[in-house]
């Protein structure tokens, strides 16, 4: 039986899963465009906007591809995530996603972010998703993040990689369900870590 202070400690930990608070915390990196010190483009990013969000750009949200670097059960997703300063409601949904020929396919596993910072503000901090089914990665296969706004109201975005990496994207105005390859004619990829337990 877990004693008292490990209870809290591992309660502590799933808060931070479920709440998708800000910290350093992985196993092994399976796939990261981070740049030195966790940087990231604090200044452009993808915008994550439902239909009634803020803003003229399209409303949808956004996939990028990532190829795992060894064979292990996913651990954490961490991703700069935040709202605009008219944000509506302060909640995104990013979810790891199977690749189907080509295009982002079934989803793996899903995570909810809330009460996430500004988008370009010198407080925000990646956003930490830990990993409560630990989907095996196989190495040398293709998976995709993607990152949704979880209302109708909900106006954000998605941090750009520093130094900046360019390759294919998607983008989707359906929830997931058709998508774009880069769409507005930008190659830009959005910032995020990958990790996971070896196999």
């Amino acid at each position: 039986m877990l004693s008292k202070a490990n209870r809290v400690h591992l309660w502590a930990w799933a808060l931070v899963g479920v709440l998708g608070l800000a910290a350093s915390v992985r196993a092994d990196v399976l796939f990261s465009n981070l740049g030195d010190d966790d940087s990231w483009d604090r200044d452009s990013s993808y915008v994550l906007r439902g239909p009634d969000g803020s803003g003229s750009s399209p409303a949808g949200g956004k996939a990028m591809p990532f190829t795992a670097a060894f064979t292990g059960a996913l651990t954490y997703v961490e991703l700069p995530l935040g709202v605009t300063l008219i944000p509506g409601t302060n909640e995104f949904i990013v979810e790891l996603r199977a690749d189907d020929n080509g295009s982002p396919g079934d989803v793996l596993e899903s995570f909810i972010f809330d009460d996430v910072p500004y988008v370009y503000s010198e407080s925000q901090t990646l956003s930490v998703g830990i990993s409560m089914l630990n989907p095996v990665l196989e190495q040398d296969t293709t998976y995709w993040l993607a990152a949704f706004p979880s209302a109708n109201d909900t106006s954000g975005g998605w941090n750009w990689s520093s130094p900046l990496q360019y390759g294919i994207w998607a983008a989707s105005s359906d929830g997931g369900d058709t998508w774009e390859f880069n769409p507005f004619g930008r190659e830009e990829i959005a910032a995020f870590r990958i990790s996971a337990d070896p196999l």
